[in-house]
């Protein structure tokens, strides 16, 4: 047998997402559904022929643990790449060259600039108070 295809449903979804009460009437109905409605619906979305796709607790175990390996080393290189993504987008946003400093020291810079900017806004609350006061009592300097 071959494995169940599905039918192209994106314009389907789009069309129930766009309606937040249809949304919440799927999201209600799906949160209500028993195990065997489930299963249910597993078994009346099958095509003639087709064995549905494996779904529940079940399936990680289904998948050989050679596969499980190599799908957990995708994830950890694409979560790797994502966090230099991220770190050399900070280090663009600082102005410092990557590699330049390490990541500790990157993260003390941004410290560094967010203490200055905390207390460069102390001062300024502080000198906008000085000002209301002065303005209140009719001193000007």
């Amino acid at each position: 047998m071959r494995q169940m295809v599905p039918p192209d449903y994106h314009s389907c979804v789009d069309e129930v997402l766009r309606s937040s009460s249809a949304c919440r009437m799927v999201v209600e109905t799906l949160a209500n559904m028993t195990g065997a409605e489930a299963e249910l619906g597993w078994r009346q979305s099958r095509r003639e022929g087709e064995d549905p796709p494996p779904h529940g607790p079940g399936v990680a175990e289904q998948i050989p643990a050679p596969v499980r390996v190599i799908m957990l080393e995708n994830d950890l290189k694409a979560r790797q790449e994502s966090t230099l993504g991220l770190w050399q987008r900070l280090a663009e946003i600082m102005g410092i060259p990557m590699g330049q400093e390490s990541l500790v020291e990157l993260i003390e810079s941004v410290r560094m600039v967010r203490d200055r900017q905390q207390q460069r806004i102390t001062e300024l609350d502080a000198r906008v108070r000085e000002l209301e006061k002065s303005a209140r009592t009719g001193d000007c300097d």
